[in-house]
């Protein structure tokens, strides 16, 4: 059983417009601006997953109508840990504004980012999916036989695929740009315990650590959010500004950094190595909120970000 995805927030929304419409995160919020304003979603810039009552209502009658009932939830899915909630999700206003229904109204990668909106909430209140889970474990003796104590060594092999037998929530949506029927799901399912098998040819393949790959935008809005910089407003600004000052360059679908980005940062570690880690900016993030909540003055917030550059600047 797979549980259904939560509706958009601004990071989530920002990561599949990349990865599955190869949208920029500028040009997603531009358009997402956009379907705000002729009000078709809800506000976009958002850390939330918390969904209305009376929207809840609406998409559940909808389900009900459109799949039947088995495509209903039995528990309504937990929100996220750690948003300020201070908006809903990212959602149609309306369900019954079907994307099919909008084709003359909207551009064309309008549509495109309204349909990911509109699925990734439909299938948010439906069911899960349930698999049907096939393993195979093939063993068989060395042909040397070596022994361990009394005992015979032998090879075990075991794989582990799954089928789908009810889709729920994706029936609407998969969160890949195209899922093809594994052809070994079938292989496994003709399998008989005890049935012998021909050995055809067995080999080794060996495998080097590679280094990690450079962030697209999808998996940088990721590392930001998980590393707690920044804001669900702020993430596309922040990618603007790398590549508008050529601290970056889009190669392809990756960001990798100019001579110019590994400047400015070995010069900011030098001079200021306390601001450009991002714990700092973490920190600093947490303590704004605190400031917004009156848990904190902040005069001696700001007092203490002064205090430690200055303390910086003694050093340097």
């Amino acid at each position: 059983m797979k549980q259904p995805p939560h509706p958009y927030e601004t990071t989530t929304m920002l990561q599949e417009a990349n990865r599955l419409l190869g949208f920029s995160s500028d040009k997603t919020m531009k358009l997402a601006q956009e379907l705000f304003d002729d009000g078709l979603i809800t506000y976009i810039r958002s850390d939330s997953t918390r969904v209305a009552p009376e929207a809840r209502q609406e998409a559940a009658k909808f389900i009900r109508e459109v799949y039947g009932p088995e495509y209903l939830p039995t528990e309504v899915l937990a929100g996220k840990q750690g948003a300020q909630d201070a908006h809903e999700a990212i959602r149609p206003t309306c369900i019954l504004h079907k994307p099919k229904d909008l084709k003359s109204s909207l551009k064309n990668d309008q549509l495109k980012l309204y349909r990911l909106i509109y699925n990734r909430f439909l299938a948010s209140q439906m069911a899960p999916a349930e698999y049907l889970q096939i393993t195979a474990s093939l063993a068989g003796l060395n042909k040397k036989k070596r022994l361990i104590g009394s005992k015979e060594i032998r090879s075990l092999f075991t794989v582990t695929k799954q089928k789908l037998t009810f889709p729920g929530y994706r029936a609407v949506y998969i969160g890949q740009k195209g899922e093809d029927p594994d052809p070994m799901v079938q292989v496994l399912k003709q399998l008989d315990p005890g049935k012998k098998l021909e050995e055809i040819d067995i080999y080794q393949v060996a495998h080097q650590t590679e280094p990690p790959k450079h962030f697209t935008e999808s998996s940088l809005i990721k590392q930001l959010d998980k590393l707690g910089i920044g804001r669900p407003s702020t993430y596309a600004s922040i990618i603007k500004t790398l590549l508008n000052r050529d601290y970056a360059v889009l190669s392809k679908k990756y960001l990798e950094i100019t001579d110019l980005g590994m400047e400015v940062i070995q010069v900011l570690e030098k001079v200021f190595p306390l601001i450009i880690d991002y714990k700092f900016t973490s920190r600093m993030e947490n303590e704004l909120d605190e400031i917004a909540a009156g848990k904190v003055a902040w005069q001696d917030v700001v007092r203490g970000v002064y205090s430690e550059i200055e303390k910086a600047k003694k050093i340097n």
